[in-house]
């Protein structure tokens, strides 16, 4: 099975461990981004790592962790820069067949707008399971019908950990095609209703949210820095949770990188979730 087909692994998982749990919540920023064992280890307590694909949108990945907050829970929500709220619609298509239950995550009145076929898209696909490693990687407006790198093996179901980390990866050689990627800005208005109001429905179940900025590899920070100011000035100013680190703190060497600005290798992966435990020790208060 494909890539998302791990979203029915992590709800197995999220299902099955009673609260108190350490929740992570985003994109693939996450998944391609932490050593959740090692983080339970230090933190004794239950980790689920949530993140799958900023493709989805804001609106779906908060959609889809909210029935399942618990009081006592610690939601650690870290979404890339300006993830926008709709997501793709031929990505929530793929996903309702993979795990029917999405289909409460987003709002149908999102099809409406967006006319698309999502059949003859199909049809044009090289397979399911190339077509979303092509997403994973290069994003639907980019998905390239070429022949697919021999590492895109590594976007199936399978190369997840049991507790929700990419770690298939992990003797592959990664690319650079994301040197010089420009982090767009987007007004982020409804996104930041959306993040409130997440926000004020744990705090309403007694957990609490703590935001985490991303990482980002050395370079491509440099060349968006006053993007990423913006936007963590739009989360500090507007978003009612605390902060665990600043946009800097995961900004690690580009040979940390997989094959995206947001995907680590294990080097990376080693670093950031060492700095993670650090930061989770340090600010967050257990109940």
């Amino acid at each position: 099975e494909d890539y998302m087909g791990a979203m029915i692994d992590k709800h197995k998982r999220l299902d099955s461990i009673p609260a108190p749990r350490l929740l992570f919540v985003g994109g693939s920023n996450l998944a391609f981004g932490l050593n959740s064992k090692l983080i339970q280890e230090e933190l004794h307590l239950p980790v689920v790592n949530m993140g799958l694909h900023g493709g989805l949108g804001l609106e779906f990945i908060l959609s889809e962790i909210k029935p399942a907050i618990r009081k006592n829970d610690v939601v650690v929500l870290s979404i890339e820069y300006f993830l926008n709220q709709d997501g793709d619609v031929r990505l929530h298509e793929h996903v309702f067949d993979v795990f029917p239950p999405s289909r409460n995550f987003i709002h149908s009145s999102l099809f409406k707008k967006t006319k698309t076929d999502f059949s003859l898209f199909k049809e044009n696909m090289l397979s399911d399971v190339e077509q979303v490693s092509q997403t994973i990687i290069y994003g639907f407006s980019k998905a390239r019908p070429v022949v697919i790198p021999a590492d895109s093996f590594v976007y199936r179901r399978n190369v997840f950990s049991s507790y929700g980390d990419v770690v298939g990866h992990f003797t592959k050689k990664g690319d650079r095609l994301w040197l010089g990627e420009k982090i767009p800005e987007i007004s982020y208005k409804e996104e930041l209703l959306l993040l409130n109001s997440f926000v004020e429905y744990a705090d309403s179940q007694g957990a609490r949210v703590y935001f985490s900025f991303p990482q980002l590899p050395e370079s491509v920070f440099r060349q968006n820095y006053r993007t990423l100011v913006s936007f963590r000035d739009l989360i500090t100013k507007n978003v009612p949770c605390k902060t665990l680190n600043t946009i800097d703190s995961f900004v690690l060497p580009d040979s940390c990188f997989f094959n995206s600005i947001y995907h680590l290798n294990k080097e990376g992966i080693t670093i950031r979730t060492q700095k993670m435990i650090a930061l989770l020790k340090t600010k967050i208060i257990l109940f």
